[in-house]
C-alpha cells in the first residue's frame, strides 16, 4: 500500500495480498414553507415552497427551490348544483409542482485520484493518477409536473369515478456526456438531458349490488404513459448502452438492433440479398437469418447488410396497463379476486440468444423445432438451421430476440367464511374466519420466459431486459382468524 489510509481490510485469511476500504459522507438540507386554505368545503388552496441544498452538488449549484401549489373546486356543492340529483359528487382539481432528485452518488461533482499500479523493470511500481475531472455547476435533476383531475360520484355513492391528465418534464438530467480526450478522460458528468412524460390515469369504482345478503362492489383502473427525450447534451448526440439506444424525439432506453426479415429460404432467395457479411468467412448461407435492409438514402435499400441497419426495433413500453378487482359477500362467504396487466410492451431477452439456438449447451425452446432443414422442407420459414457456428448474424443483436411484453395476471383469489356466532360463542370466543388464498395462480401471456413483467438491468438506460429472471412464486395459503 502506497501510504496508511488503508486502515481496515476487506478479508483477512490466509496470506492477505489485497484488500479494500472505503468511507463515504454526505448531508442534505432542508426548509419548508406551507399554506392551506379551505373556504366552506368548496374551494381549497395549497401551496408550499422547498429549499434543499446536498453536498453531492458542486460548490456552486449545492441549492434548489422546489415550489408547488395546488386548487380544488367541489362543484357538487354550489347551489346551482343541487337539483341534479344523479350526480351527488363531482370535484375538479389542478395542482403543479417541481421536485428535485440527489441520487448521483457521493463526490460525482470532486476532482478523485485512483491508485494504480504499472510494471517497470519487471517489478511493480504504484503511483496516483486522476479518477474523474471536477464540474462545480453539478446540480439538481427537476421535474415540473402538471396535473388536471376530477373526481364524480353518481346515484348515492354506487358509482365513484376519477380521472387525472399530466405533464412533466425532467430537466437537467445527469448524463455522461463526451469529452475531448485530450483532458485525460473520455467521459464528464453534467446537468444536459430533458425528457418529457404524459399520461391518463382513470378509476371507476361501483356497488353493482347492495342488498342485506348479497353485495357485490368493483375497482377497475387504467392508465397509459408516453415519454419523449428532449433534449440530450450539446450536439444531441445518441445514447447507445447495451442494446438500447436513447435518441432525441424517442422514448428512453429503445430497443435497437437489426430487424430480421424471414430467413433464405432458397438459393434464389440468398442471391437476391442482401447478405450479412458477404464474402467473408461468416457470411449467411441458405436456411440462415434474412436481415432488413434499412440504411438506404430516403429509406430504400442499399443492397448489402452493416452495421448501418441497426436501427430502432421495438419498444419496452406497454401501450397501456389496467387492473380490475372484484369483492363478493354473501351471508357468511365472502370471495375476491384481482387482475392486473399490460400491453403492448416488448422484450429483449438476453437468454432467448442461447435457448433459440438450436445447437448450443443448453436446451433449445419448443418454438424452434420446426427449423429449416433442406430448400424443399423449409420449416415455419423463420426459424434458421442448426450451426455449430454462429455465422450470418445469428448471435447479434435483434428483433428475433424480442419477446412479448403483454401479459394479464391473476394476483390473487381468496376465499372466506366466517362460522356462525353460536359457534364462536360455544368457543367463547368473538369470531371465528376461515379462509384459503392463492398468490399468481395464472397469468396469460404470449411470453416465452418466466415472466413477463420484468426489467433486469439496474439502469433507466436499459429497461426491458429480460435475463432468464427467475419468476413470480406462486402460492396457496390456509388461514384462520380468530377475535376474542
Amino acid at each position: 500500500y502506497p501510504n496508511n489510509l488503508v486502515t481496515s481490510l476487506s478479508a483477512v485469511s490466509g496470506i492477505v495480498t489485497n484488500g479494500t476500504a472505503s468511507r463515504a459522507e454526505w448531508s442534505i438540507v432542508s426548509q419548508l414553507a406551507r399554506v392551506n386554505y379551505n373556504y366552506y368545503g368548496r374551494y381549497f388552496i395549497t401551496a408550499s415552497i422547498r429549499r434543499d441544498g446536498s453536498s453531492r452538488f458542486g460548490a456552486n449549484n449545492r441549492y434548489g427551490y422546489f415550489p408547488s401549489a395546488a386548487v380544488a373546486w367541489r362543484v357538487s356543492d354550489e347551489n346551482f348544483f343541487k337539483n341534479i340529483g344523479f350526480i351527488n359528487e363531482l370535484k375538479l382539481r389542478a395542482s403543479y409542482g417541481r421536485t428535485g432528485n440527489n441520487n448521483i452518488g457521493n463526490y460525482a461533482s470532486l476532482a478523485t485520484i485512483n491508485y494504480i499500479k504499472y510494471t517497470t523493470g519487471g517489478a511493480a511500481v504504484g503511483g496516483f493518477a486522476p479518477g474523474a475531472i471536477p464540474n462545480p455547476n453539478l446540480t439538481w435533476e427537476t421535474q415540473e409536473q402538471v396535473n388536471f383531475g376530477l373526481d364524480a360520484g353518481f346515484f348515492n355513492g354506487r358509482i365513484n369515478f376519477s380521472a387525472d391528465h399530466f405533464n412533466s418534464r425532467n430537466r437537467d438530467l445527469l448524463l455522461n456526456v463526451n469529452i475531448p480526450t485530450s483532458t485525460g478522460f473520455s467521459t464528464a458528468l453534467q446537468n444536459i438531458g430533458e425528457v418529457k412524460n404524459t399520461g391518463w390515469e382513470f378509476v371507476l369504482s361501483t356497488v353493482n349490488i347492495d342488498g342485506k345478503e348479497l353485495r357485490w362492489s368493483t375497482d377497475i383502473n387504467f392508465s397509459a404513459y408516453k415519454n419523449k427525450v428532449v433534449k440530450l447534451g450539446p450536439s444531441g448526440d445518441d445514447i447507445i448502452s447495451g442494446n438500447n439506444i436513447t435518441r432525441i424525439g424517442q422514448p428512453i432506453g429503445m430497443f435497437y438492433g437489426f430487424i430480421v426479415d424471414g430467413i433464405f429460404k432458397n438459393a434464389a432467395e440468398l442471391a437476391a440479398g442482401p447478405v450479412y457479411n458477404k464474402g467473408l468467412a461468416d457470411d449467411s448461407r441458405v436456411g440462415d437469418i434474412r436481415f432488413k435492409d434499412v440504411s438506404g438514402a430516403n429509406g430504400k435499400p442499399d443492397g448489402k447488410i452493416d452495421n448501418n441497419d441497426i436501427t430502432i426495433m421495438g419498444s419496452p413500453y406497454p401501450d397501456f396497463y389496467y387492473g380490475i378487482t372484484n369483492r363478493l359477500t354473501y351471508q357468511n362467504f365472502s370471495f375476491s379476486f384481482n387482475l392486473a396487466g399490460s400491453y403492448g410492451a416488448e422484450i429483449y431477452s438476453n437468454a432467448s440468444v442461447i435457448y433459440r439456438l438450436i445447437r448450443s449447451r443448453s436446451r433449445t425452446l419448443s418454438t424452434e423445432r420446426n427449423f429449416w432443414r433442406s430448400e424443399a422442407d423449409p420449416g415455419d420459414g423463420k426459424t434458421p438451421r442448426p450451426d455449430d457456428v454462429p455465422r450470418g448474424g445469428l448471435r447479434l443483436a435483434s428483433s428475433r430476440y424480442l419477446d412479448n411484453g403483454s401479459y394479464l395476471r391473476i394476483n390473487n383469489v381468496t376465499l372466506g367464511y366466517i362460522l356462525p356466532e353460536n359457534i364462536s360463542k360455544a368457543l367463547t370466543l368473538g369470531s371465528i374466519r376461515v379462509y384459503a388464498s392463492a398468490t399468481n395462480p395464472y397469468i396469460f401471456t404470449k411470453n416465452l420466459s418466466f415472466n413477463a413483467d420484468v426489467s433486469d438491468s439496474g439502469s433507466s438506460l436499459n429497461p426491458g431486459i429480460d435475463r432468464n429472471n427467475y419468476p413470480i412464486p406462486r402460492s396457496i395459503v390456509f388461514g384462520l382468524n380468530v377475535g376474542f
